[in-house]
């Protein structure tokens, strides 16, 4: 027998390593989708109907990650705020082709929303905000129609002349009842100081200023500033009209009144 060199055996080690590398497949496919709960809440082939992953997809860590946000989504939604979901482990078959994928969903008591606190607002009143909101006490707290509510109130602001407006939203549980509490910072009531219109060659500004039915010195009204397109489309002397712009002047060509901010509002047509 010959004895090979140190090259040779080199060489087989690296021929070795490479055929092993082409055996084990780079990318397996799941196999299972298995979930362990707590608390019997949804069936497994309820929770799987909402999940993107499905069995025999191939393995992606990072999707496995956006899953677990789903899979809370679905008991936050029926109540279950406090429920945590972590991924167990993934179990590789023995030729690494397939895995097992488990789930533990930890299911705590239901809490439902049972006070709605509003703060820092002046424009509306508290008992009004609460009863415009469709996100109730005695109910689960919905995080869609929550956030559906939020842009109802932040509109309304808008139409009062206040459309820069933010509201944060905070939770916390007592004694099992959900806490909501909205604070709003209403910042200050604006109104418009400059109109400009921009890209007009034939027809004069002014005029153009005239139909967008808004006045130097008004009140921001969103609802206005909306049609703006609209209104000078119907005119049909326009090849094409953007959507109206509104930029916050400097301090220095603001209004001496503090309570007011004046903003620029731009139509290019």
């Amino acid at each position: 027998m010959k004895h090979l060199s140190k090259c040779g055996l080199l060489l087989l080690a690296i021929l070795i390593f490479h055929t092993n590398l082409i055996a084990t497949p780079l990318s397996p496919k799941i196999r299972s989708i298995n979930f362990s709960q707590t608390k019997n809440i949804f069936s497994t082939s309820y929770i799987l109907s909402n999940l993107s992953i499905k069995t025999n997809d191939i393995l992606d860590v990072n999707k496995l990650k956006s899953e677990l946000d789903v899979i809370k989504s679905l008991f936050i939604k029926d109540c279950y705020y406090l429920t945590s979901v972590t991924l167990d482990s993934i179990l590789f078959t023995p030729d690494s082709s397939w895995v097992d994928l488990f789930f533990t969903i930890d299911v705590r008591e239901k809490i439902l929303l049972k006070k709605i606190e509003v703060i820092g607002n002046t424009i509306f009143k508290s008992d009004y905000i609460v009863n415009k909101l469709f996100t109730s006490i005695n109910s689960c707290l919905v995080p869609s129609q929550l956030e559906t509510d939020i842009e109802n109130l932040l509109k309304e602001y808008e139409s009062k002349g206040y459309p820069f407006t933010s509201i944060s939203i905070q939770t916390k549980v007592d004694s099992n009842a959900l806490i909501l509490i909205l604070e709003i910072d209403e910042s200050e009531k604006t109104e418009i100081a400059q109109i400009r219109i921009v890209g007009n060659y034939e027809t004069k500004s002014e005029v153009i200023v005239r139909e967008t039915r808004v006045k130097i010195g008004e009140l921001y009204d969103a609802e206005k500033i909306r049609n703006i397109q609209s209104q000078l489309i119907r005119l049909k002397l326009f090849d094409s009209v953007d959507e109206a712009q509104i930029i916050l002047l400097p301090d220095s060509l603001q209004t001496k009144n503090q309570n007011i901010k004046s903003y620029f509002l731009g139509a290019c047509c």
